[in-house]
C-alpha cells in the first residue's frame, strides 16, 4: 500500500517537473522570438540609417545641380553681354563668333553634365523606391512578430 502511494507520488512529482519543464520551453520560446524581434528592429534601424545616407547624398548632388544651374546662368548672362557687343562692335564679329562657338560647346558640355546629374537622380530615386518597399516589408514582418508575440503571450 505504501509503495502504490510513493509511486503515486513519483508519479506526480514527474507531472509537476513535466509541466514546469513545459512552462520554461514557453518562456524560452518567448525570449527567442523576443531576440528575433530586437534584431529585426535592429534591421529596421540600419535601413533608416542607409535610408538617410541615400538622403544626404541625393542633397548632395542636388545641391551639384544648383551650382551648375548657377553656372549655366552665368554662361547664359555672359552669351547676353557677347549678343550685346557684337550688335554694338559688328567689326570684332569674327572674334566674337569664334568666342560665341566655344561658350556654346560649354553648354553642350555642362548639358550633358546636367543630363548625367539628372540620371544620377533617377537612380537615387529608385533606390530610395526600394529602400522603401523593403522598409514596408520589414514593418510587416515586425507587425507579424508582434502579433505572434501577443498571441504567445496570452
Amino acid at each position: 500500500m505504501r509503495a502504490g502511494l510513493y509511486l503515486q507520488l513519483i508519479v506526480q512529482t514527474l507531472r509537476l517537473i513535466v509541466q514546469r519543464l513545459q512552462s520554461i520551453v514557453q518562456r524560452l520560446q518567448f525570449i527567442v522570438q523576443a531576440l528575433q524581434f530586437i534584431v529585426i528592429y535592429f534591421q529596421f534601424i540600419v535601413l533608416n540609417l542607409q535610408f538617410a545616407v541615400l538622403y544626404l547624398q541625393f542633397i548632395v548632388l542636388y545641391l551639384q545641380l544648383i551650382v551648375l544651374s548657377a553656372q549655366l546662368t552665368t554662361l547664359y548672362l555672359q552669351l547676353v553681354g557677347l549678343y550685346l557687343q557684337l550688335t554694338v562692335l559688328l567689326a570684332q564679329l569674327t572674334t566674337l563668333c569664334l568666342q560665341l562657338v566655344g561658350l556654346y560647346l560649354q553648354l553642350i558640355v555642362l548639358s550633358a553634365q546636367l543630363t548625367t546629374l539628372y540620371l544620377q537622380l533617377v537612380g537615387l530615386y529608385l533606390q530610395l523606391v526600394g529602400l522603401y518597399l523593403q522598409l514596408i516589408v520589414l514593418y510587416l514582418q515586425l507587425t507579424t512578430l508582434y502579433l505572434q508575440l501577443v498571441v504567445l503571450y496570452f
